[in-house]
């Protein structure tokens, strides 16, 4: 037996609860590993309020770091006892001392210098990340990029992973002053405050687009509160 957090109902944090639950057996194709640590997200919010149909009871974590504990059938380039970062948004389950989630989506940290608690958090923005700039925006090297909320989970990985795929400028929006620097740390070459009831000047972000490369993304979050910047950014 291995203990999980599970969600045995919808509600609120107090529903959660630590159980006792039969240790999972990778099957074919599969790993199990022994979870150092899960990543937070938002994703579990929704499970645990029911925003998302899951059945109950449900262990909740779509992203983990920790060491292979067996292997499935046909998994032949992860041994057991090697770190790893990892989705488990498949089939969830991370908030539980082991795990199991398909080969395919298990990174190796052999030789990274990524420690098990920075990895955890990694697997699922970053994804994100370079998925949308790369399978979606479909970004060329030299583009310029805006990125909307800047410093948060995505954003933050959105200013790096623009960088790693060879985009220009790359320019951030925050929602407060006190998240520029946090933006800047992570690869957003220049950053402004963005509120609902007071954007930053259109003109201002325009100008940085208007002339020379490409804009290849815009790229927001935050959904509708940050449209009219988005729209009056874009070049004709």
């Amino acid at each position: 037996m291995s203990k999980a957090v599970t969600i045995p109902e919808f509600g609120e944090a107090e529903v959660l609860r630590v159980e006792q639950m039969p240790v999972p057996e990778p099957g074919p194709g599969q790993v199990s590993i022994d979870v150092a640590y899960a990543g937070a997200n938002f994703a579990e919010v929704l499970y645990r309020r029911g925003v998302v149909d899951v059945p109950l009871p449900f262990v909740p974590g779509i992203e983990v770091s920790g060491r292979i504990r067996a292997l499935g059938e046909g998994v032949t380039d992860l041994t057991v006892g090697q770190p790893v970062a990892a989705l488990t948004i498949v089939d969830s389950g991370g908030y539980a001392e082991v795990v199991v989630t398909s080969a395919d989506l298990v990174a190796p940290l052999d030789g990274l210098g990524t420690g098990l608690g920075v990895a955890a958090a990694l697997p699922s923005n970053s994804t994100t990340a370079f998925l949308v700039l790369d399978r979606v925006a479909r970004i060329e090297p030299g583009d310029r990029v805006l990125v909307h909320a800047a410093a948060g989970g995505v954003g933050s990985q959105l200013g790096q992973a623009a960088r790693l795929l060879g985009a220009g400028r790359v320019v951030g929006t925050v929602g407060s002053e006190a998240k520029i620097e946090t933006a800047l740390a992570v690869e957003v070459e220049r950053s402004h405050r963005n509120v609902v009831d007071g954007l930053p000047s259109h003109r201002r972000l325009s100008a940085l687009f208007r002339a020379g490369a490409r804009l290849g993304a815009v790229v927001s979050v935050r959904g509708a509160s940050t449209s009219p910047t988005s729209e009056a950014t874009v070049p004709p």
